[in-house]
């Protein structure tokens, strides 16, 4: 997501994404995993959520769980390819896998701290295993870092722009030359509903080089129960009477305070229009929530319009306002501070948050003080 938008509840919407993640690999409750992703996904934002659990799975889940890249596949080509674009259910089959799964941060630790140039080149004459291989000049340096566990080379060579099939390949003849590993035939970046390849080669060389004792090899996948779509459908097609109840009622779950480990969309949108982020909320709502696809639909079916500099909505008529308001009118301006407090994270960024969510959950850290936007 690159621009602010607020969802069917009126959160921001990244930080509903950054919530999703906390659910899953902090393992807060299956209930909230489930809501952050029915508040994504019912606000409209259906490509960012699968790419979403695409990125969650490799940061954390790919290095143990293999097996889990073929399901999560499936899943998703079954997604895709579905006439009912309200039925969640193989996405939620992924939060529910992810869920009651073990998360392991080494991936996301070697991403987020990526940097713009490699710690070191190698130079001199090229050694013979490396030599016979017949890679080119850059992917030879890609399999030397690979060879020498320099991690920071690992990192931005999958991280920089470069040709990902050509390193994927490299990865493997290494492994398969090196050390004496088999890959099934035609596997390969193409089949991976998943943009991001060099993320996709950057897991696979961590799950290669992890004890092989650690990964989970079974193709056992925890069912998921017959009534949880139906409930989170259920709860999304629910209206609330009169509409100002609607953010007391559905609003079940705070943000998570961890989502301020990340950089935000409302940092860079308040600062740009000089406002605080519970005055976009409280004055402006309308305008940001146009843009997701959820209000972006309700606007039009009462011929609303904004004002880009302004942030203000315009209908053609009064008739046209007061049918809107009588159905959408949440007023977040006039609700409790406890349940305008759900949809707010004040907190104060900085590299503690990070490195304290890192230690209370992997027993690890990272000196980087806060992550670029997931």
């Amino acid at each position: 997501m690159k621009r602010l938008a607020l969802t069917r509840l009126l959160y921001f919407s990244d930080e509903v994404l950054y919530s999703l993640l906390h659910a899953l690999v902090s393992k807060t409750s299956l209930e909230e995993a489930f809501f952050w992703l029915a508040e994504a996904y019912y606000s409209g934002f259906h490509d960012e959520l699968v790419r979403h659990l695409w990125r969650i799975y490799y940061d954390f889940y790919a290095v143990t769980y293999p097996k889990y890249e073929k399901k999560i596949t499936d899943l998703t080509y079954k997604w895709r390819q579905g006439e009912d674009k309200d039925d969640l259910t193989p996405l939620a089959y992924v939060v529910n896998m992810l869920f009651f799964s073990k998360a392991t941060p080494t991936v996301f630790l070697l991403r987020i701290t990526a940097g713009k140039s490699p710690r070191s080149i190698y130079t001199g004459k090229t050694p013979t295993w490396l030599a016979e291989l017949g890679l080119p000049r850059r992917e030879r340096q890609l399999i030397r870092s690979i060879d020498e566990a320099n991690d920071e080379n690992l990192a931005f060579y999958l991280t920089c722009p470069a040709d990902r099939a050509r390193q994927y390949e490299a990865i493997k003849a290494y492994f398969r030359e090196r050390h004496g590993l088999a890959f099934r035939e035609g596997k390969g970046l193409g089949g991976i509903p998943y943009g991001d390849k060099g993320h996709i080669a950057l897991a696979l060389v961590c799950h290669l080089r992890e004890d092989i004792a650690a990964i989970r090899r079974n193709r056992i996948f925890r069912k998921l129960g017959d009534s949880a779509v139906a409930g989170l459908k259920e709860f999304n097609d629910h209206s609330v009477a009169p509409p100002r109840k609607t953010l007391p009622t559905k609003r079940l779950y705070p943000i998570s305070p961890m989502v301020r480990c990340f950089e935000l969309l409302q940092d860079t949108e308040c600062s740009a229009r000089s406002i605080t982020p519970q005055e976009l909320v409280w004055y402006h709502w309308e305008f940001f929530a146009s843009r997701s696809p959820l209000w972006a639909s309700r606007f039009e079916e009462y011929r609303a319009s904004f004002d880009e500099d302004s942030m203000e909505i315009r209908f053609p008529d009064d008739d046209s306002l007061e049918a809107f308001y009588a159905r959408y009118n949440y007023e977040p301006d006039e609700q409790s501070k406890e349940v305008q407090g759900l949809g707010l994270t004040l907190h104060t960024a900085g590299p503690a948050l990070l490195e304290g969510w890192l230690i209370s959950r992997f027993n690890c850290y990272t000196h980087i003080g806060r992550c670029p936007a997931y």
